[in-house]
């Protein structure tokens, strides 16, 4: 990762691929490993993808002070004038969608578009849902039986829960949870303990906790002024509605679409439909040039007999896996470690894949190895996405099927 110092704060990005220049920016607790490879890897194949630690977490640093959302914002700013960036599209889950949206109200000559997932904005939404929707009251009475109780009145429910999940006392609550949910803050897959001490620190040793009940940023009177296209996208058990329906009201160029089943991390819970959503969004603004539609190609080696061999190049990449053709012979089912370098020498973190399809080409001698990413979902099932929409051409509802092999 990059590094820019600040105003005597260290903040670190990373960019990925080419093209478009997108911004993808996590929420509380969280960082830039939030976006996971599945997601990242269809994305660099069209856009030049930046990746933000916010000030306090990740590899940025710690300052006792300065956690308003402006702050958050002009970091961001910083960071895009440091790569050179003129303008961006700007993605925010959760807290960073409200960053996001400062940073139009900020620089609106900078932002192109800001797609929103699942995010609180608290000059809309004050405090957090009194009334708990059905599909909300089922995780509601998980967390209870494990002894996860919020307490009444509490304002930032959230921002409590995050608290309970990083604290060493709650670690065995939180390796319960993982047993039934797809995605637990601070759970062993998801960083674990290290994540878990440094959110902890930040809570303890900053104003953050102090600020956090001044986000009141931006006003209502700022989001009536922000002319970019916006797309908030909303799990179907959220308690963000009050804000969905005040994003509505407010912002002029608006639509949103309803994630059926889906709770606060679908970015990493729902990927295919999280992905095919927000690239449909940013396709669908402009006509893309064509050097932004070139395929990011990946010399792809992997582990094999302890040895690091090369495999080959991909063909496609997609949210479910990668088509990769190489000379190496390979066998149906076989489980990989995966190390891809892009063709400017970036490097993603490893990933694990299973070999799904096998193609031969006697003449030439070449594989073709469809090639399915962890974790995987075979009994993943047709869902079909319910959309809302303002002022805007009508969304059409979406249907994933989320087990089709890259073709």
């Amino acid at each position: 990762m990059a590094k820019i110092v600040r105003n005597g704060v260290s903040l670190h990005h990373s960019t990925l691929g080419a093209g478009r220049n997108v911004v993808l920016i996590h929420g509380l607790g969280a960082n830039h490993g939030f976006w996971a490879p599945r997601l990242l890897l269809p994305l660099a194949r069209r856009y030049r993808v930046i990746l933000i630690d916010l000030r306090g977490h990740g590899l940025s640093s710690m300052p006792k002070l300065g956690y308003s959302v402006s702050d958050f914002a002009e970091d961001v700013l910083c960071q895009l004038d440091n790569l050179k960036v003129q303008q961006a599209d700007i993605v925010g889950h959760s807290f960073g969608g409200m960053v996001a949206l400062q940073c139009a109200v900020m620089a609106p000559e900078r932002i192109r578009s800001i797609f929103l997932a699942d995010t609180r904005v608290r000059s809309l939404e004050p405090m957090s849902a009194e009334e708990t929707p059905p599909e909300s009251a089922i995780i509601t009475r998980k967390l209870e039986e494990v002894g996860l109780v919020i307490p009444a009145g509490e304002k930032e429910a959230g921002l409590w829960l995050l608290e309970q999940f990083a604290s060493p006392r709650k670690e065995k609550a939180r390796e319960q949870l993982q047993q039934s949910e797809p995605f637990i803050p601070f759970s062993a897959k998801e960083g674990g303990n290290k994540s878990a001490k440094r959110w902890l620190e930040l809570l303890e040793n900053t104003s953050l906790r102090e600020e956090i009940s001044r986000f009141d940023q931006p006003s209502r009177e700022a989001l009536a002024a922000v002319r970019q296209p916006t797309m908030a996208m909303y799990g179907e058990s959220a308690l963000t509605r009050e804000s969905l329906e005040g994003l509505q009201r407010y912002l002029p160029h608006f639509c949103s679409m309803i994630l059926p089943g889906a709770g606060h991390f679908f970015p990493l819970t729902h990927t295919d439909i999280f992905l095919q959503t927000l690239m449909g969004f940013l396709d669908g603004l402009t006509e893309l040039r064509k050097e932004e539609r070139l395929l990011m190609q990946f010399a792809v080696q992997v582990a094999q007999d302890g040895k690091s061999i090369f495999l080959g190049r991909t063909l496609n990449v997609s949210s479910g896996g990668l088509l990769v053709e190489g000379r190496v012979r390979l066998k149906m089912a076989e489980q990989l470690e995966l190390k891809a370098l892009s063709h400017k020498g970036e490097s993603l973190p490893p990933l694990l894949g299973r070999v799904v399809r096998i193609d031969e080409d006697t003449m030439s001698n070449l594989y073709r190895f469809g090639i399915a990413l962890f974790p995987t979902e075979e009994d993943w099932t047709r869902q079909t996405v319910l959309c809302q929409s303002r002022n805007t051409d009508p969304i059409t509802p979406v249907t994933q099927d989320a087990s089709n092999i890259p073709p």
